[in-house]
């Protein structure tokens, strides 16, 4: 019994030696389905999470059509300068929320309670990547989360969209952000659109992983809207061990998962999301020349020239600001975050 508190003691201590300043007293607060870790200093935030995290499990799973599970581990840190939080499920389930004020110019920058927004969110991700078959689940108690499939075959976009959708049922969040919405008109009107296959990953050009979460939630939230929400719910179920065997999209071998629960194949749908984002007045563009995009990731400077790294077209480049000339030294193949000249 002993060894097994020194090795829990010590777990914990690994598992947050990144999360704390060191020698941090924490303290921990037992909700129905939570163990709230967190420093003495976000006592308030842990008693004012405290007070609506069981229901906000409850609603989740109801919405999922299926029940609250095991226990989650909830950490809850000060020590970061932006809000943001995480879910993951190795080596165990747990939930891990940054307590920071929220930058209006950011991508949370919709929500209208920061912490209730945040930690929706993540409880989305742990409900949602939990929904197995008897099988599965059995696989899973022996051996453990990393053995669940569903995380692993669920598209990047359906993983980010539906919590983007569920952060988005109050009326605010990235679903029903005007600024988000934009992002997928305007590849409308320059042709960019993207492809459900690019939304899931395929396309590593900016605004890149963006990409999960407004295209993933925008169309979670079409698909909850047009169909009803007892269907996509539905749709979570497919994603576990039988989706190694049939495609979500019709393909060769006959319809896919999609189709059986939406009786329209997954390109179709993702065409008449498109028509249903498609501005419906008429959209006038200035006919100058603009700059290629860019953004830059890394600079350094010698002599007199700057040096460059584009994400963009992931290129590094040499610019003279003397004359203006600028040339691209050559292709990276991976981001580059340091340049020294």
């Amino acid at each position: 019994m002993l060894m097994a508190a020194g090795m829990a003691a010590i777990a914990v201590c690994s598992a947050t030696a990144d999360l704390f300043s060191p020698d941090r007293p924490l303290n921990i607060l037992e909700t129905e389905y939570f163990s709230i870790i967190f420093a003495a200093e976000s006592g308030p935030a842990a008693e004012y999470l405290a007070s609506f995290a069981d229901d906000a499990y409850r609603e989740i799973a109801s919405l999922l059509r299926t029940v609250p599970g095991r226990r989650l581990p909830v950490v809850l840190t000060p020590d970061s300068e932006l809000a943001n939080g995480y879910y993951t499920w190795t080596p165990y389930p747990r939930i891990v929320l940054y307590q920071a004020p929220t930058d209006a110019d950011s991508s949370l920058g919709s929500f209208r309670d920061d912490l209730r927004s945040l930690f929706y969110h993540e409880l989305t991700h742990a409900v949602s990547l939990s929904i197995r078959s008897e099988l599965e689940d059995a696989v899973v108690g022996i051996f453990g989360s990393p053995l669940g499939v569903s995380p692993y075959l669920a598209p990047l976009s359906f993983v980010e969209g539906v919590t983007v959708s569920f952060e988005s049922l109050d009326g605010h969040g990235r679903a029903v952000d005007p600024l988000a919405g934009a992002v997928l008109r305007q590849d409308i009107v320059e042709g960019r659109w993207k492809t459900f296959a690019q939304a899931s990953g395929a396309y590593d050009l900016y605004p890149d992983r963006s990409l999960y979460y407004l295209y993933g939630g925008y169309f979670s939230r079409y698909l909850q809207e047009r169909y009803g929400m007892a269907a996509y719910a539905e749709l979570w179920r497919r994603f576990g061990a039988g989706s190694a065997f049939r495609g979500l999209d019709d393909g060769l071998l006959g319809r896919g998962r999609f189709y059986r629960i939406y009786e329209t194949g997954l390109s179709e749908a993702w065409d008449d999301f498109k028509e249903s984002m498609t501005l419906r007045a008429p959209v006038y563009t200035a006919t100058e020349p603009l700059r290629e995009l860019s953004r830059v990731t890394a600079l350094s400077a010698r002599g007199s020239s700057l040096y460059y790294a584009d994400r963009a077209d992931g290129k590094v480049y040499a610019y003279d600001p003397a004359s203006g000339q600028e040339r691209a030294l050559f292709r990276a193949g991976l981001e580059v975050s340091r340049i020294d000249a």
